[in-house]
């Protein structure tokens, strides 16, 4: 098994194992026993994972009548190089027959038959105001000559096109109007906050020049005026342009609480615990960081603040897909996070290599469970080149 990850490997057969105590129809225990955790280790070691598959979920069956007992015995095992070249693969099982065993086969590249998709009704077309008028003109004018039942049957089904109709005029690419009316809005409120109005200006000079003449007299009132000022006027914290905090408040409240708390970064102890630090500029971050971008942009210099990082994933390339990506990014924050919790509630500290596998992990299951979408099917070669 010394090419493991260089060739196609597929492996099939009656392996007389099960790999989860729910593939047996009667488990005796939902523990995992000795035999399921060799077999397990064994498809760890070989790099095997199943392929996606159709049919029964038990392949094995005693044909008993008054002790029936099924099980998962029979699998199709593929590597990683095998779902990069044939992303399309396909395991079949069928009923068994004459044997104990079901029958299987692979398909290498499934027929691209289009399934006719069900009519939905979708609530929210009751909310537009042209909708029952248009389904009532259309309700009266169509003609159907029969019983009662049948001619509503009827009228139902002939409805089913007209109101297809009506949705793709009116709400066709809903999700990306909603996305396009959603960045116009924020860049409204966005403008708004940088372009105060005139009575915002008027007001606020006036408060300047009520704090003036407070002040003329020396009095109690005008000190607590000098001391809100300060307080005020001292930055506790930066927001970016989102209104963000650019901190990780957790260490802060429970150190307010009186536990006893180091508010210092857990893996660097050198620097206050802030977003950015953490998840960018921290050395175990930075570490982590190196093997992505040595995957997904190896002439990529190392991000240092948040505003590059989505710059970073904006930003298209002809190598590497946002979506991939994305998916490092997200698979990198998510196990920081995990990891700095470990060590917050001193449950246990993984190095970064066993951090950056985790994270590998991750991607791989991601992209091999979505592997039939268009757009994840190129996604395990380019993450393993």
């Amino acid at each position: 098994m010394n090419f493991k990850n260089l060739l196609p490997w597929i492996v099939l057969g009656d392996f007389n194992q099960t790999l989860h105590p729910e593939e047996h129809s009667k488990p005796s225990s939902l523990n995992i026993d000795a035999q399921t955790r060799l077999f397990r280790e064994a498809l760890l070691e070989a790099d095997l994972a199943d392929l996606t598959y159709k049919g029964p979920k038990f392949t094995w069956t005693n044909k008993s009548k008054t002790n029936l007992t099924a099980k998962k015995l029979d699998r199709v095992l593929v590597n990683d190089p095998w779902l990069s070249l044939i992303p399309d693969s396909i395991a079949v099982f069928g009923e068994p027959d004459f044997s104990e065993h079901a029958v299987c086969t692979v398909i290498l590249k499934p027929s691209s038959v289009r399934e006719k998709r069900p009519f939905r009704f979708y609530n929210f077309l009751l909310h537009n105001e042209q909708f029952l008028d248009y389904l009532t003109e259309l309700w009266y004018s169509t003609n159907v000559t029969g019983s009662a039942m049948f001619t509503i049957s009827m009228k139902l089904k002939l409805l089913k096109s007209d109101i297809r109709t009506f949705s793709r005029d009116n709400y066709s690419n809903l999700e990306r109007r909603v996305e396009e009316s959603h960045i116009r809005l924020l860049s409204a409120q966005q403008n708004l906050l940088l372009l105060p109005s005139e009575a915002s200006r008027f007001l606020f000079q006036r408060s300047h020049i009520n704090s003036i003449k407070g002040g003329d007299c020396n009095s109690a009132y005008f000190h607590r005026l000098i001391a809100t000022r300060r307080s005020s006027n001292h930055i506790h914290y930066l927001l970016d342009d989102q209104a963000n905090l650019n901190r990780l408040p957790m260490k802060m409240r429970l150190a307010s609480w009186g536990l006893n708390i180091p508010t210092a970064c857990c893996f660097c102890n050198n620097h206050d615990e802030t977003r950015e630090h953490l998840f960018l500029t921290c050395t175990y971050s930075t570490t982590l960081w190196k093997m992505i971008l040595e995957r997904l942009d190896p002439h990529r210099l190392l991000l240092l603040t948040w505003e590059e990082l989505l710059s970073w994933l904006r930003l298209p390339s002809p190598s590497t897909p946002t979506t991939l990506k994305k998916l490092g990014t997200q698979s990198l924050l998510y196990n920081v996070w995990r990891q700095r919790n470990s060590e917050v509630h001193l449950t246990g500290f993984s190095p970064s290599q066993t951090t950056f596998n985790s994270i590998d992990r991750d991607i791989r299951n991601t992209i091999t469970a979505r592997r039939h979408k268009r757009k994840f099917s190129p996604l395990m070669q380019l993450w393993i080149r």
